[in-house]
């Protein structure tokens, strides 16, 4: 659907044609008129498919100035709000009629406080900040509308869904919320948590299989485990790369560190790393640069792959597996995102990640590999 074609206002059309966005996504067109109506959806998209301003923009296109509290979204990681209250005050230049407030700015219990009592439209959170708070101070939900849970399974994974089960026991009086629930993968255990114990009703499941569908070529570098920050170093200053942005994984944040530290010494340019280690400052400073378009190469866990949007990713080098698999997913899914670039993705894999390897090729039977020399 062309955006023009769309029933939302002039000032968020306005925005999309700004950001160059002229169609909807798949999983935009589908979400985007039943959360419109009301209707409550379970979304399973692949990362990079558009699901952010899925449920953002019918929200505020229904948005009222005097719907104080109208949504809570919450997310399971400070990066990921950081993200969607960037999102929000870029739509808000053209669309300044609706408030929000990250929950997770590192203030005080008290100032949050403050800041909710101001009754703004929309409320981005994890689930531990809002209990914590409600826990010690009466807020006013009445007008509560819209209930968006972001990267679910993270969420779940976390054990994070318990604490949204007691808000929504505490708070929620009645099943006419709007439910939005989106993430890349719905292993069977979060199905039965939201079937047995959320106890969403009416809920339209959507699934968007394109990424599944799409054949993806993994290029397989066969090293030693004692060789591959060498062969890692091998190929990045090799012919065969000449990144605009590729991102580095590694499985630990004393991994992350290690092949910083490598790199650094061999004098590797425009290289950064992003762990669970950093400050909120140096998260955000790092964050800022990456849009700037002034890192090449990022080293990082697989905290980066869910949730942050870098839609400019030409490369993925896994210089480890995760010890989730689940999550090799997310990471080769920030690549292959626009038709506009053709990302390349490289794994460095020794005797011991064989296992692993089998079990990625049977889970994921989209991927080729083949073998790649450096």
């Amino acid at each position: 659907m062309f955006i023009e074609q769309s029933n939302l206002n002039k000032e968020l059309k306005e925005y999309l044609i700004y950001k160059n966005i002229k169609n909807f996504s798949k999983v935009q067109k589908d979400v985007i008129p039943l959360l419109s109506k009301n209707k409550s959806v379970t979304v399973e998209a692949p990362t990079g498919s558009g699901k952010t301003l899925a449920f953002l923009l019918p929200i505020l296109n229904n948005l009222k100035s005097e719907d104080k509290i109208n949504t809570i979204i919450w997310v399971p990681s400070r990066e990921l709000a950081i993200q969607i209250s960037s999102v929000l005050s870029e739509i808000k230049k053209n669309f300044p009629n609706f408030t929000f407030f990250n929950l997770i700015n590192n203030l005080s219990t008290n100032e949050d406080i403050y800041f909710l009592k101001k009754d703004p439209n929309i409320i981005i959170t994890t689930p531990s900040k809002l209990l914590k708070i409600i826990e010690r101070e009466k807020i006013n939900f009445d007008n509560l509308k819209y209930l968006i849970i972001d990267e679910i399974d993270m969420i779940y994974n976390f054990g994070f869904l318990e604490e949204i089960l007691i808000f929504k026991e505490k708070v929620i009086k009645k099943d006419n919320k709007t439910w939005g629930l989106f993430s890349a993968t719905f292993p069977i255990p979060l199905q039965n948590f939201i079937k047995n114990k959320l106890q969403i009703i009416n809920t339209k499941n959507i699934k968007i299989v394109d990424l599944d569908k799409e054949k993806i070529k993994i290029n397989l570098i066969r090293v030693d485990e004692s060789e591959k920050l060498e062969k890692l170093f091998k190929l990045i200053t090799s012919d065969n790369l000449n990144p605009y942005f590729c991102l580095i994984f590694a499985k630990t944040n004393n991994e992350v560190n290690l092949i910083y530290r490598y790199l650094k010494e061999k004098k590797v340019e425009n290289l950064y790393f992003f762990n669970n280690q950093l400050n909120t400052k140096e998260k955000n400073k790092i964050i800022k640069l990456i849009h700037q378009d002034k890192i090449v190469f990022l080293i990082t866990t697989d905290l980066i792959a869910r949730g942050l949007d870098f839609p400019i990713v030409t490369h993925i080098i896994n210089f480890s597996y995760p010890s989730d698999l689940i999550f090799y997913k997310h990471r080769i899914g920030r690549t292959n995102r626009l038709n506009t670039i053709s990302g390349t993705i490289y794994d460095l894999i020794s005797e011991e990640d064989n296992d692993k390897l089998e079990r990625i090729k049977d889970k994921n039977k989209n991927l080729i590999f083949k073998k790649f020399k450096i």
